[in-house]
C-alpha cells in the first residue's frame, strides 16, 4: 500500500489513517516451504511471491483469510492455492 500512495502521490499524513490498520507480518522462519507450493502452482514476480508466502504463513489451511490483490496473475495463483476474494 505504501507504494500505492507514493506512485500516487499520496502525501503520507493522508495516507497514516488508510495504513494504522494494517499489521506487518514477521515471519519466524524462512518461508521456503511456502515459495515451493506458490512455485508449483504458479509464476508469480518476486514481490507478489513474498506477498502470497506471507499470506500463506498467516494462514496455512486458507480457511480465514482473503486475499487481496488488483494483479490478475497473482490472483489467478492464490485462487490455485485455494485462496478467496
Amino acid at each position: 500500500m505504501r507504494s500505492v500512495f507514493a506512485r500516487e502521490g499520496v502525501q503520507e499524513q493522508a495516507a497514516a489513517p488508510l495504513l494504522s490498520w494494517l499489521t506487518w507480518v514477521y515471519p519466524n522462519r524462512p518461508l521456503t516451504e511456502e515459495f515451493d507450493r506458490i512455485i508449483a502452482a504458479g509464476y508469480v514476480k518476486g514481490a507478489d511471491l513474498w506477498h502470497l508466502a506471507n499470506a500463506l504463513f498467516l494462514d496455512p489451511e486458507r480457511s480465514g483469510l482473503t486475499f487481496l490483490t488488483l494483479d490478475r496473475r497473482q490472483r489467478q495463483v492464490a485462487a490455485r492455492l485455494g485462496f478467496t476474494r
